[in-house]
C-alpha cells in the first residue's frame, strides 16, 4: 500500500503537487502511477521529481508523452561516477507536479497595453478610471508574443494600496482592486523582494523567464518550484 499527499505549491498556486510514499517504488511503478494521473486528468502538464541528494526533476510531459525520469547518466557519463554512486533502482517515495498547459498566446485586448487593461478590469469600466490615466492608442492587429505579461508590485500598508510596474510605468490601485486582477490568466504578478525596487524586480524576473525559456527549449530539466513568478 502507498499514501498519496496533494497540495499545491505555495510559491506557484498553479502547479498541485501529489507526493507518493508508503512502500518501494521501481521506475516501472512510477511510470505508471505518472500514466495513471496522465489518463484521469487530460490537457495538463506532468514533472516527476525523484529523492536523490535534493529533489531532481524530470522534463515536462504531456498524456501523449512517457514518463521523463531524472537519470545522473543523463548529466554524467558512467567513467566519471565511482561504484557507490548511480542511479537507485527504488525510491521510497516522489513527487509528480500537474499544471495547466501554458497558454501558446496571450491577448491584450485591443490595445497594446497590457497595464492599462489590467487597471480597466480592476476599475470594471474606462469611464470609473481617474483621468489622469491615459487610454492607449487602438492596435487591432496586436498579438502578445508571451504567455502573461510580467508586472512587478509592491505593497503599500500605510495607504492600502500596490504599486504596479509594467516595465514603463508605475501605477498605483487600492489593495481591493489589486484582489480582482491576482488570478488573471493574461498578467503575472511578481512581488518586488525586500529593499528591491519595482524597476529592478522587473529585470530579475525578466533575466529568470529568458533562462527558463533558454532551458526549456534545449529540452533541460527544470525545477520550477525555485522561480517565485507565477
Amino acid at each position: 500500500m502507498f499514501s498519496s499527499l496533494v497540495c499545491h505549491l505555495p510559491n506557484r498556486p498553479d502547479i498541485i503537487k501529489v507526493k507518493f510514499s508508503g512502500r518501494q517504488f521501481s521506475k516501472e511503478k512510477i511510470a505508471n502511477l505518472d500514466q495513471k494521473l496522465k489518463t484521469r486528468y487530460l490537457g495538463k502538464q506532468f514533472q516527476i521529481l525523484l529523492p536523490y541528494e535534493n529533489w531532481k526533476p524530470g522534463c515536462w510531459t504531456t498524456n501523449k508523452d512517457d514518463a521523463n525520469l531524472f537519470s545522473l547518466l543523463d548529466h554524467y557519463d558512467e567513467s566519471q561516477m565511482s561504484d557507490n554512486i548511480g542511479n537507485p533502482e527504488w525510491f521510497d517515495n516522489f513527487i509528480i507536479y500537474m499544471r495547466d498547459l501554458p497558454v501558446v498566446s496571450g491577448e491584450c485586448g485591443n490595445t497594446n497595453d497590457c497595464l492599462y487593461q489590467c487597471l480597466k478590469m480592476a476599475y470594471g469600466s474606462y469611464s470609473n478610471m481617474p483621468q489622469s490615466i491615459e487610454k492607449p492608442e487602438k492596435h487591432l492587429s496586436f498579438e502578445c508574443k508571451r504567455p502573461k505579461k510580467p508586472i512587478t508590485y509592491q505593497d503599500n500598508e500605510v495607504k492600502n494600496t500596490v504599486l504596479l510596474y509594467n516595465g514603463k510605468d508605475i501605477k498605483s490601485i487600492t489593495v481591493q482592486q489589486f484582489q480582482k486582477l491576482k488570478f488573471s490568466k493574461n498578467y503575472s504578478f511578481v512581488p518586488a523582494k525586500r529593499q528591491e525596487s519595482l524597476e529592478k524586480a522587473y529585470i530579475r524576473i525578466n533575466a529568470e523567464r529568458d533562462a527558463f525559456l533558454r532551458r526549456q527549449k534545449a529540452g533541460l530539466p527544470i525545477d520550477i518550484s525555485l522561480l517565485d513568478w507565477t
